[in-house]
């Protein structure tokens, strides 16, 4: 038997929801918190009341002006990913260069990265890394591209520098962790991207995978403007221990903090990665119950 579709709220009907569910406590809503409450799509912001009441219950965060206190930790979200998608940014501009630089020192420019035989398979249930490509670089509508193919249908005619740009950052990801080490390159001795990549970063090559990983999950979350706020992840790698051990200990392993330290640290824990983690740590000690769930996602039983 189906479930019946659950009708659409008017404003008050959202209001009364949030009493009945006690999403609010005892408050009142304040004439602010109903204005912003009808400019933002409801089932969005359940997930931040659930668990502003998860917390609330157990004393872990004020209750009164509730759900004010619940748009002011949507609003540090929204400014955390922008501060969060631009480090992302600037460590896929990194990658994208690396990529090209160690490709071109290990393989020719072109054809080679559209065979599937340059790539191992990882994952069988993902879909060809090499036909993925392929297809990023025709849907792109640069000039070059369209020009290129005017005149040739031949992709991999293409020299990598210049098709790197159209691939989404999950893809160049796997590209770099799945292509075969250089054995009929143009050096004699085997070498790996994903370990030169590693070496660019000042990573430890037994993690960069992982830590790509982690990355490509974090950069969807915040490019799909999804919560951060009390969201564990769901793959993160240890936090590097460049840190210093009493910040690693202050933070749960699964936190967003955690995911924030690894691209701090691949980004250059001394030079934009500090940086960037002097902007998210002004963020979080502005509220302290958004730095709960940033830091503590995992709510324990008190």
């Amino acid at each position: 038997m189906s479930t019946p579709a659950r009708p659409f709220l008017t404003l008050d009907e959202r209001v009364d929801y949030l009493r009945r569910k006690n999403y609010l406590f005892d408050s009142i809503p304040s004439e602010r918190a109903q204005e912003r409450l009808a400019g933002v799509n409801f089932h969005y912001l359940l997930g931040y009341a659930r668990n502003y009441r998860l917390l609330g219950s157990t004393g872990r965060v004020p209750t009164d002006d509730a759900l004010d206190r619940v748009f002011d930790i949507v609003d540090a979200d929204r400014e955390l990913a922008i501060s969060v998608f631009r480090g992302l940014r600037m460590l896929e501009w990194k990658l994208r260069a690396l990529f090209v630089e160690h490709h071109c020192a290990l393989f020719s420019p072109d054809a080679c990265y559209l065979k599937a035989n340059h790539y191992r398979v990882f994952k069988a249930d993902l879909p060809p890394l090499a036909g993925i490509l392929e297809k990023h670089i025709r849907r792109s509508r640069e000039p070059y591209l369209v020009e290129h193919f005017a005149n040739s249908d031949d992709a991999g005619a293409l020299p990598v520098w210049a098709v790197v740009d159209t691939w989404s950052f999950g893809a160049l990801s796997r590209v770099i962790c799945e292509t075969v080490p250089a054995t009929c390159a143009r050096q004699s001795d085997e070498r790996r991207l994903w370990k030169e990549v590693a070496t660019s970063l000042g990573v430890s090559a037994t993690t960069v995978m992982g830590k790509l990983e982690a990355m490509t999950v974090l950069r969807n979350l915040v490019a799909h403007h999804s919560r951060l706020w009390m969201r564990p992840t769901a793959y993160t790698p240890k936090i590097p221990k460049v840190f210093p051990e009493s910040l690693r200990s202050s933070v749960q392993p699964k936190s967003m903090y955690g995911a924030f330290l690894t691209l701090a640290e691949m980004l250059g824990p001394r030079d934009e990665g500090r940086a960037l983690l002097a902007e998210i740590d002004k963020i979080l000690s502005d509220n302290a119950a958004f730095r709960l769930g940033i830091t503590h996602p995992i709510a324990k039983a008190s």
